[in-house]
This record gives structure tokens, C-alpha cells and sequence, in this order.
């Protein structure tokens, strides 16, 4: 309606729907209903055929959004694109030709009356017109409205307007985002994601000044396989599409090395084989000279790169070939905290190295890595506070631990505050128990770990297993806890935890059964574990598998079934064929009995469900409140869960 609001649709009508998604990557996204609208035409564009018709969002939305937009500027509502004059008046000239047009309309309208449904005793009139629907559909195609709005409709919203034009004064925003000092600014892009500092930059030159520093902040290298599609279709062999892939990341690698102005504004570095990363492999990789002659001039390419960046403080190293040359690369960078290598071929460090003390965060998946070799980049970084280990899914059966002739040389726990390894096996537990220990024996003091996330491939951690975890944790300053695969599942263990960490912030437990079911009926009641959460006194995040049935747990959901009685069994399955979506909102209640006796709770998370349940206490009687999760939550609950590679590094 409007012609600033509306240029994206112009571009549509003129470009093609594609070409609109595609001129979404430098929009600001701010008007009213976007992100519906779009979500509404990708989905008509894609392949969903088998969908019914989908009604058109944006034909249906933006005579709304053009009348929400307009009263704002007499209400004062906030409106992201901006409350400015010069729109106003852009706005304003579409409001008096659609006004005008709707004058014609009433004078060709006869109002008739009829009846509509009765309250009590009076009857409700509802005013209906008759219009020539030549001229009707005329006015609806100039102004792009969908058919299903009627002229009464249409009437009331254009008279409320016109009173609202009437009586009140429009109201134009003073202050703008670039009134804001840069250096908040700064603090805000600082968590924003690639799209929106693009957003924020195609909006003026300031902004562009500020948004350089975040666009290329994050900068990916990939030996990619988005060719494949379609060579294969045109009957090209894997060769010959590998070779295409290399050339394009040639290309990147001579495009970025000719940008200095890109290379000064990187930040974190992504290396990625993603022809390694997949389960076959071409024939050229077959025979190893070949094999080598093909990556030489990518590896080469890429260190060139690593070198000419100034200030990188995280590299991310995905199924490549970390040879001495590559990690020395890397390692000279003194800015360089976090350094993460997933599933990367050997030939890693020579023991005479040096050791790396900048370097704090490491995250080391292992696959193709020979397990000692791996080992030796954390005799290399005396100084690191979090480490992420774990095993590529593709070689399960690979121990994840070194010898005990390499613990002897080596205990990252005399520094370690955050440790997560997700992919340990059962008999690897005493080794590592008795790793940390020999580190608390060094150190003659408790561990400095603040954050401990572990969970087993196979096994699981009986009461004796979790004694002697929970003894070489004791006195150490846990924060957060989260342990897969327990076969105990007492009630008093809560009150060892609680008493064995006072600190504690968050605690995910899973109690399993077995090892593929993750939704576990627990041994007792919630109510009977909710009781013993009333010693944690600092506790905010709650992750459990807990799968609460009603013959336990008979929540508000059953309540009207003990009046009225319970439904049998052809009954409930006609009404309740799904127990878990029938008592989806049981969540709640169980939610409102734990926060009942541990008050300091925020998120209850219920691993067998798919949403977690949001607490927090009203400010003006302190009455508690219960809500669906938020983005923030449900990122919370990735971190907290022990069966994600979810890295704590300390950022």
C-alpha cells in the first residue's frame, strides 16, 4: 500500500518470487508481518506439492499492515522501519487516493439490513451493502486486496481511520539507532548474526563502518560438494566434480588473499574438507601421490591465508590434513583462544614443540586421528580452561582416552574449568576418575572445574560409579552438571548433588533403561524428586528425562476424571489416541511442583518432550508464572544437555 513498504513486492511482481527471497539477504526486515509473508512465499515456491492450496499471506496482510503502519504514527507504537516525517507523508498520499477511492465505492452502495444472531433478548443488527461487483473488483485488483474482504469490512476500518485522522495529531520520531554511542552499537552486533550486520549496513555509511567489522568477523574456506547436483545430472564423474570443487575454493582462497580489507575484519576461521566429511570417497583419493598433488595447492592456499590474517581468535579445522607446517600457521597467531579439530587426519604435532600458551578452548573430535596423536596438541597447551573430547559417530568403537603412559605425562585437570566428553565408553569411566584424581593429588587442592557435562556410549554409571564421580568433584567449584546414562535414580540423589555441589546453577540428569530410549519412566513419582530439590539454593536450570505418566503423576490434565470418570478404553482411543500430545500440558503442572519447593528454578526442561517449560516470578506479589520456551531457552537447554556437542568455551 504504502511505497516505501511495498518496493520488495514491486520487485516480486517484476523479478519473480525468487528473486524477492533472494533481495531479502540486504532488506532491514522490519516491516510489519515480513518474516510471515516470507515464510508464506518460499513455501508456495518450493516443492511441497503435495500441500493444499496455501492462501497468499501478503495479499492477505497488507491492506492490515498498511492500516496498523498508518495508526501508528497517531498512537506513538514503535515500528522498527522508523516513525519519520518524510514516511508519513509517503504514507499519507497513498491513505488520500485510497480514501478517495472508497468516497466512489459508498456513493454506488445501498445499505441493506439483516438479521444476525440474538443476545438474550435483543437482536443484533449487522449492516450489509449491495455494490455493483464490476466496480468492486476493480478497487480490489488496483489496490492488490484479496478477494475475501467485503465492502462492510473494508468500511468500518476506513471510518475508524478517518475518526483517528480527525482528532488526532501525528507524532514523528526524534531518536534513531545512530543516535546511540558507536561503541554500544558495537556491544549490540556483537550478538547479532551475519544477515542482520548485512542489514545494518546497507542502511548508511556510519552503519556500513560498523557492520564491516561483523559481516567478515566469521569467514568460511570449503572444499564443497554444492556442484555435485548438478554435474551429476549432466553425467559428470565424482573426479571431475572434485576437481570443479577444488577450483572454487581456489578461487575463494585468491579472491580473500586480494581483500586485505576482509582479512583485517576476520575473527574466527572455518576449514572444511566436506568430501572427507561424508561416507564415500572418489577414486582419486585412492592413490596417495595423486591425492597429494590435488590438496598441495589448497593447503598451501590456505596457509597462505591463515598467515595474512591479523587478528583470528578461533579456527575451526574440519576433516583436513593438520600437518606441522599447517599448525604452525595457525598457532603464531597470540590472539588465537579457541581452537577446534573435528575428525582430522594425522601428522599432527612433533613432541619437541613448544608449548602453546595463549590457546584456552579446545575442542578435539576423533576419528581418522590416531588418539595419541590427538592427545599430544594438549601436552602442547599447558594453559587450556575448557576442553571439549569426543569421538567421530562414523568410529564408535574408538577409545577416546590415552595410555596410561601418556596420563602420566600430561593432566589438562591441573588447569581445566569446563570439561565435556560425550562419547566416553563405560570402561574408559575409572581411567578418567582416576585421571582427574591424579591431578587433585598434584594440585594438592580440589579441581578448578566449573562446568562438567559427561555421557557414555555404552554402560551405565551405577550408585557406585556415581560415588566415586561425584568424591573427585566434591569441594571443586561445580556450576553446572550434567550426567547421561545413570542407572541410579534414587530420590537422595539429589540430596548428594545438592550437598556435594552448593553452588550448583544447572543439573541435567538422564536415567536410562537402556541405552537407545531416551524417554524413561523413573522410578518414583515427580512430586517424591520434586521434595528433594528444596537443598539446592542456587539452582536455575532443571534438564531431566523424566516421562511422567498419569497413573503416577495424575496432574490437572485427570483431574475432571475423577468426577466424571475415567473414559474406557474405545474411548480414549477415539478422543486420547496420543498420550504424550494428550498430556502435553502436564509439563506444567510437574514444572509447578518443582519450582514450589526449589524457588529459584527458571527452566524446567523435559528431555522427552520437545518443549522445555519457562519459569519466573511476577515482580509485584512474587507469584510464580509458567510459559513456553524462548530462543534463549531452548539454547540453554542444548547446553545443558549432555548428549549435545554443545561446546562450553567460555565465551
Amino acid at each position: 500500500m504504502d511505497s516505501e513498504d511495498e518496493r520488495y513486492y514491486e520487485l516480486e511482481d517484476r523479478d519473480g518470487v525468487l528473486a524477492a527471497l533472494d533481495h531479502k539477504s540486504w532488506s532491514t526486515g522490519c516491516r510489519l508481518f515480513e518474516r510471515k509473508e516470507m515464510e508464506n512465499r518460499f513455501i508456495k515456491t518450493s516443492s511441497f506439492s503435495f500441500l493444499p492450496d496455501i492462501p497468499d499471506n501478503a495479499a492477505a496482510t497488507r491492506l492490515i499492515r498498511f492500516f496498523k503502519t498508518f495508526h501508528g504514527f497517531y498512537t506513538g507504537e514503535l515500528d522498527l522501519a522508523g516513525r519519520h516525517q518524510r514516511r508519513y507523508i509517503s504514507i499519507l498520499k497513498r491513505w488520500t487516493e485510497f480514501a478517495n477511492d472508497m468516497t466512489v465505492l459508498e456513493r454506488h452502495a445501498e445499505e441493506v439490513q439483516i438479521v444476525g444472531a440474538q443476545a438474550q433478548d435483543d437482536t443484533v443488527k449487522m449492516a450489509e451493502y449491495v455494490i455493483n461487483p464490476a466496480l468492486f473488483n476493480d478497487f480490489l485488483a488496483k489496490w492488490r486486496i484479496k478477494n475475501t474482504w467485503t465492502f462492510s469490512m473494508l468500511l468500518i476500518m476506513t471510518s475508524d481511520m478517518r475518526v483517528v485522522i480527525r482528532e488526532w495529531s501525528p507524532r514523528f520520531q526524534k531518536l534513531c539507532l545512530g543516535h546511540l554511542p558507536p561503541e554500544l552499537i558495537h556491544r549490540i552486533m556483537q550478538f547479532c548474526h551475519k544477515k542482520e550486520a548485512r542489514r545494518l549496513g546497507s542502511t548508511c555509511k556510519m552503519f556500513q563502518e560498523i557492520s564491516v567489522n561483523y559481516i567478515y568477523s566469521t569467514y568460511s574456506l570449503r572444499l564443497s560438494k554444492r556442484k555435485r547436483r548438478e554435474m551429476l545430472r549432466e553425467k559428470h564423474g565424482i573426479d571431475s566434480i572434485l576437481r570443479a570443487s577444488r577450483s572454487d575454493m581456489l578461487a575463494e582462497i585468491n579472491y580473500l588473499l586480494s581483500r586485505d580489507d576482509i582479512l583485517r575484519n576476520i575473527r574466527t576461521l572455518v576449514i572444511c574438507d566436506e568430501w572427507k566429511a561424508r561416507y564415500f570417497r572418489p577414486s582419486l583419493f585412492d592413490d596417495a601421490r595423486k591425492a597429494a598433488a590435488f590438496y598441495r595447492p589448497l593447503r598451501t592456499g590456505v596457509s597462505n591465508v591463515i598467515s595474512r590474517i591479523r587478528q583470528l581468535t578461533k579456527v575451526t579445522v574440519d576433516h583436513w590434513h593438520f600437518t606441522n607446517f599447517f599448525a604452525m600457521a595457525v598457532l603464531q597467531h597470540e590472539e588465537l583462544t579457541s581452537l577446534e579439530i573435528i575428525s582430522c587426519t594425522n601428522g599432527l604435532l612433533d613432541p619437541g614443540w613448544q608449548f602453546w600458551t595463549h590457546i584456552l578452548h579446545l575442542s578435539l573430535i576423533i576419528s581418522a586421528l590416531d588418539v595419541q596423536e590427538a592427545w599430544k596438541i594438549v601436552s602442547a597447551l599447558p594453559a587450556i580452561r575448557s576442553l571439549h573430547i569426543g569421538v567421530d559417530m562414523e568410529t564408535p568403537d574408538t577409545h577416546i582416552l590415552p595410555t596410561s603412559i601418556l596420563q602420566g605425562r600430561i593432566n589438562p585437570f591441573l588447569t581445566l574449568e569446563r570439561f565435556i566428553v560425550y562419547t566416553i565408553h563405560y570402561e574408559e569411566l575409572d581411567d578418567l576418575i582416576s585421571w582427574m584424581h591424579a591431578a587433585k593429588t598434584l594440585r594438592l587442592e580440589p579441581l578448578r572445574l566449573t562446568h562438567f557435562k559427561l555421557a557414555t556410549l555404552d554402560g551405565f554409571l551405577d550408585e557406585h560409579d556415581l560415588s566415586d564421580l561425584l568424591n573427585v568433584l566434591r569441594d571443586a567449584p561445580v556450576q553446572h552438571l550434567a550426567l547421561d546414562c545413570l542407572q541410579y535414580a534414587e530420590p537422595e540423589l539429589l540430596d548428594t548433588i545438592a550437598e556435594t555441589f552448593p553452588d550448583l546453577i544447572s543439573l541435567t540428569i538422564h536415567y536410562r533403561t537402556n541405552i537407545e530410549d531416551n524417554a524413561t519412566t523413573w522410578p518414583y513419582p515427580s512430586w517424591v524428586y520434586a521434595l528433594h530439590l528444596r537443598n539446592f539454593s542456587r539452582l536455575k536450570h532443571l534438564g531431566w528425562n523424566f516421562s511422567h505418566k498419569y497413573e503416577n503423576d495424575p496432574t490437572t490434565y485427570f483431574l475432571h476424571f475423577f468426577e466424571n470418570g475415567f473414559p474406557t478404553l474405545d474411548e480414549w482411543n477415539d478422543h486420547y489416541a496420543d498420550l504424550d500430545i494428550a498430556q502435553f500440558g502436564d509439563s506444567y503442572t510437574v514444572a509447578q511442583a518443582l519450582g514450589a519447593y526449589c524457588p529459584t528454578l527458571e527452566t524446567v526442561a523435559f528431555f522427552v518432550r520437545s518443549l522445555p517449560t519457562s519459569l519466573s516470578r511476577r515482580s509485584q506479589h512474587g507469584q510464580r508464572q509458567y510459559s513456553n520456551w524462548t530462543d534463549q531457552t531452548i539454547e540453554d537447554v542444548e547446553m545443558y544437555d549432555p548428549c549435545s556437542d554443545h561446546f562450553w568455551d567460555g565465551r
